[in-house]
């Protein structure tokens, strides 16, 4: 380097202002635990988390003999599906000349590494929440492979379809599982989706003459639909990644994200130089207890 560039450096290092604050990265909200009831059930030396069970089988007899020869009642037991638990994990590392400069610096470098290892567990786990793990055998709040799915008519971002019909589909949409699939069981009180459909139903209105918006219109007409909100999982909680939809009751008796192990932060490796800290977590994904959720597939084009 000349000379003239090093005069050129310093020069420009000299007029460079330093802001004194330190700003941290800022990501997406996790909504993992608002959508979903936490359960924590198991421990941290849980394997697998399975659900039993009980159905009845039999028949009743219409009779002009009564107490004579009258079918018998039997129960059954089956496994509803298992899931398996699995660690998600990242370590950080703190040098001793590393905390000395950092502190020079004014950055408590081993909390800031702390931080951001916890965030990256955090974030992963929460992702298994919504998305699972194909691979590892979790599964999901999109992705668990008993809930129906159903692939819709129409697109959210498509100008030429109606207000009107895009009403009648999601009012449709919200009946079927209580109508159709469980029989008028059981009712979905919460529904996620894509931001950009949530965007659609709140600055969408019914006509050019009316201030009401469909998002509006469609909790008025399905008043058991407690909880609405949108999530960035569901943009790619679909066929081949795509957005989709979720109606489902939110109920720990219902659904369950199981986190046998809470993030805890352990000391893998320690030396005079040096120190090795393990973020972990023990996460089994979303798991439905009962049949309580339809997917909608394909509402963004």
């Amino acid at each position: 380097m000349t000379q003239e560039r090093v005069d050129s450096f310093l020069l420009q290092r000299s007029v460079d202002y330093l802001i004194p604050k330190i700003l941290d990265a800022q990501f997406p909200e996790l909504k993992a635990a608002e959508h979903i009831p936490v359960a924590y059930d198991g421990g941290p030396g849980a394997e697998t988390i399975s659900q039993l069970i009980i159905e009845y089988a039999g028949r009743a007899q219409v009779t002009s003999t009564p107490g004579k020869n009258p079918p018998l009642v039997g129960l059954l037991s089956n496994g509803l599906n298992s899931s398996v638990v699995r660690s998600v994990e990242c370590a950080f590392e703190v040098h001793f000349q590393e905390a000395r400069a950092a502190a020079m610096a004014g950055v408590a470098v081993s909390d800031k590494k702390g931080m951001a290892a916890r965030e990256i567990v955090e974030r992963d786990g929460n992702r298994l929440a919504y998305l699972g793990d194909q691979a590892s055998g979790i599964y999901g709040l999109f992705t668990f492979p008993l809930l129906p799915k159903v692939i819709s008519a129409v697109r959210f971002d498509d100008p030429a379809v109606s207000p009107a019909v895009l009403l009648e589909n999601l009012n449709a949409w919200s009946n079927l599982l209580y109508n159709t699939i469980t029989r008028k069981v059981i009712r979905p009180n919460a529904v996620l989706m894509p931001s950009e459909v949530r965007t659609k139903l709140d600055t969408t209105y019914r006509s050019d003459h009316s201030d009401t918006t469909l998002m509006t219109l469609w909790r008025d007409s399905n008043k058991y639909i407690e909880y609405v909100d949108d999530v960035s999982e569901a943009d790619e909680a679909g066929f081949d990644g795509t957005p989709a939809m979720i109606f489902y009751r939110k109920d720990p008796e219902y659904v369950s994200w199981y986190v046998p192990q809470p993030t805890e932060v352990l000391t893998q490796h320690e030396s005079e130089t040096s120190r090795t800290m393990l973020v972990h977590q023990r996460n089994a994904g979303a798991f439905f207890h009962r049949l309580s959720a339809i997917i909608v597939e394909g509402v963004l084009g």
